[in-house]
C-alpha cells in the first residue's frame, strides 16, 4: 500500500488529535535536554552506573518515541518535535508536497515541495 495523502481539510481535523501528542513531545524535548538534567545525569553516570537520572532520561526517549510513532502510523511525518513541527504528504497540481503544520499554528495553511522543507513553505 502506498503513502496515504491528505488533503488540507482532512490535516485540519487530525490538527485537535496531533497538538496534544506534539505538546508532550516538546516538553519530553525540553525536558531531556535541560542543562541541569544533563549535568546531573553526567554525575550519576560517573558515580554508579546511571541510577534513576538515568532510567528516567530513557523512560523519556522511550514516550518521545512511541508518540512519534504513533503520529508516523496516521501517515504524518514528524519533522522537529522541539517545534511540534509536521508535514503531511499530499498532492498540489498533480505533484507530490507536503502539507506543513507546527504547534503554534491555528490549522494547515502552508506547503512545500518535497525538497524545500520548511524554508520553502508557501501558504496554500
Amino acid at each position: 500500500m502506498g503513502e496515504r495523502l491528505f488533503t488540507r481539510d482532512e490535516a485540519n481535523a487530525l490538527v485537535p488529535r496531533l497538538r496534544p501528542l506534539l505538546e508532550r513531545m516538546r516538553e519530553l524535548q525540553q525536558e531531556m535536554v535541560e542543562p541541569a538534567r544533563l549535568r546531573r545525569l553526567g554525575s550519576v553516570v560517573a558515580a554508579n552506573g546511571g541510577g534513576h537520572v538515568a532510567t528516567d532520561l530513557m523512560e523519556r526517549e522511550a514516550e518521545l518515541r512511541r508518540i512519534a510513532s504513533a503520529v508516523e502510523r496516521m501517515g504524518i511525518v514528524v519533522r522537529d518535535p522541539s517545534a511540534g513541527l509536521v508535514d503531511f504528504p499530499a498532492e498540489r497540481d498533480g505533484r507530490p508536497v507536503y502539507l506543513c503544520w507546527r504547534l503554534d499554528e491555528a490549522s494547515v495553511d502552508h506547503w512545500h515541495d518535497r525538497e524545500a522543507g520548511f524554508a520553502g513553505r508557501e501558504p496554500l
